[in-house]
């Protein structure tokens, strides 16, 4: 096939010309390479809608209709959902189970309507078959290396991405935009991709950076995987500061002596050593790679190659006795989608915001600061047009919280004597009676002191709020207590506790149960 679709001829018609089948050929492929550069040009390559990849069960997945468009610019179809065992789709082998592979599209033509023809297209005589129709058509095959990061045509355009490391259970790269402004910081990323039965993954990193300095707030780059809920895809995402001058570049190094990968309790070897490189540059960020966009020649434009396939979905597959299953399924893992102009525009695109173009979602990242109590609350949000990066930075006050300290004893009113020359002893209703200073224990300050009615017995009643709402049944406290009350010390930590009865009472003791509540203000995280 011709990649390039020019330079383009179409027929010249006039009377008594005689058309053969170059002629009607010439016709066909005038109007499709026409419609196909357009497609290169314009629109790109990519999902243009629909092709979801869902795993029906452990071992099949399901390939919903939709429409893409190939590196040559050539529309492929999936007219109705298709449902396939991931064992029979071509490209699968059955050696490990325990990997990542991914699904890819590609276009395809096929023979229709198989006919004699009196004689073959070579010329030569006798009948020979025909096929009447050619349909165009689609390929679903799978592929177990993951592509070269630079491979896609926005991604190489906007950013740089080194390998650092790579094996079959994982693979590390390091990602950073190609331009920055003097002084602006560069937002960079280290992903890390790994099988789902891989063990549990450490990395260290501190970057060597030339013409430029790495965030004071983290030196060093680090990740653990969690021990439970682990995935297959992490993006650790850092920043550093450019140089303050034009034209020259920040490099960022990366080695065996500056970086530690451990998978398990083993300590990969790292036996090269990456360094990316972003320019420095005075002009506007998204000016530049309009331009770097636009400058490209023709030929790197419709760059393409002839085993070139979209990238539908990444299966992660788990490794199951002598089987597998389909662990999880992400979509379209390298962004390939065809975008809208009309779609854009309902977003607020344009001219501007071409380099959005370079990855199908935007990412986000925040960072939120702790302020204390009395400062103001803030955020603010900017966006890193070379990593399509929304950047939130949220100051959230701290939270006073209560925790609330309790203490609890027991007082008894002791019988009182109240004509020493009268042999009876009682209380009386007429007269209130308070405890000496009570100790509650929680230091000094303002305590909340909750009281109570307390009759030991065979089962134990402690009498609290109105207890008067009791009298007269079979609920009723023999203690006949009219009122209770306290007063407390803020500056000593004690309290007293008085009472008050209805009616005179020759009562053994009242035993009145207390409790002392403290809260203590407490910073939240």
């Amino acid at each position: 096939m011709n990649s390039t679709n020019y330079p383009l001829e179409r027929n010249h018609y006039f009377y008594g010309k005689l058309l053969t089948v170059r002629d009607f050929e010439t016709e066909q492929t005038y109007y499709n390479n026409k419609t196909r550069l357009l497609n290169r040009l314009i629109l790109g390559s990519g999902v243009v809608t629909g092709l979801r990849v869902i795993a029906v069960d452990d071992k099949s997945i399901s390939i919903e209709s939709g429409v893409a468009l190939d590196d040559f610019g050539r529309e492929i179809i999936i007219p109705s959902n298709v449902t396939l065992k991931l064992s029979m789709i071509d490209g699968f082998s059955n050696n490990d189970y325990a990997k990542n592979v991914y699904l890819c599209l590609a276009y395809d033509e096929r023979g229709k309507e198989p006919i004699y023809a009196a004689s073959g297209n070579s010329g030569r005589g006798g009948e020979v078959s025909e096929f009447n129709r050619i349909m165009e058509s689609y390929r679903l095959f799978i592929r177990e290396e993951r592509p070269d990061p630079n491979a896609f045509v926005f991604e190489r355009l906007f950013t740089q991405t080194e390998i650092i490391y790579q094996d079959e259970l994982m693979t590390v790269t390091h990602t950073t935009p190609r331009y920055v402004n003097p002084g602006d910081w560069i937002h960079a990323e280290i992903t890390i991709e790994k099988t789902v039965q891989a063990q549990r993954i450490q990395f260290t990193l501190s970057p060597e950076i030339e013409n430029g300095e790495i965030d004071p707030a983290t030196p060093e780059i680090t990740f653990e995987e969690p021990q439970t809920k682990q995935k297959t895809k992490y993006a650790l995402r850092y920043r550093l500061r450019a140089g303050s001058e034009s034209n020259q570049k920040c490099n960022v190094s990366i080695g065996q002596n500056n970086c530690t990968i451990t998978i398990g309790d083993k300590q990969l070897l790292i036996n090269t050593t990456v360094q990316s490189s972003v320019q420095i540059i005075d002009e506007d960020v998204q000016d530049r790679l309009l331009r770097d966009y636009y400058d490209r020649p023709l030929d790197q434009s419709l760059f393409g190659s002839s085993t070139s396939a979209i990238y539908l979905a990444k299966l992660d597959l788990m490794q199951v006795g002598s089987t597998y299953m389909i662990e999880k399924v992400e979509q379209v893992p390298f962004g390939e989608y065809v975008h809208s102009n009309a779609m854009l525009a309902k977003l607020g695109g344009g001219a501007k915001n071409f380099s959005n173009l370079q990855s199908s979602t935007f990412r986000t990242e925040s960072v939120v600061e702790n302020l204390s109590a009395e400062e103001d609350p803030y955020f603010k949000a900017t966006y890193n047009p070379t990593a399509s990066t929304f950047e939130y930075h949220v100051g959230i006050p701290t939270v006073d919280v209560a925790k609330t300290k309790v203490r609890s004893g027991v007082i008894e009113f002791n019988k009182h004597q109240d004509d020493k020359e009268s042999s009876f002893t009682f209380f009386k209703s007429s007269k209130s009676y308070v405890s000496d200073e009570i100790t509650h224990g929680l230091g000094d300050g303002n305590v909340l002191i909750t009281l109570a009615v307390e009759e030991p017995s065979q089962n134990t009643k402690i009498l609290q709020g109105q207890i008067q709402v009791f009298k007269g049944s079979e609920f009723d406290s023999s203690h006949d207590v009219e009122a209770l009350g306290s007063i407390l010390y803020p500056e000593k930590g004690t309290f007293c506790i008085g009472v008050k009865l209805n009616s005179n009472r020759g009562v053994g003791a009242i035993r009145i149960r207390w409790y002392a509540q403290q809260a203590h203000e407490l910073k939240a995280d």
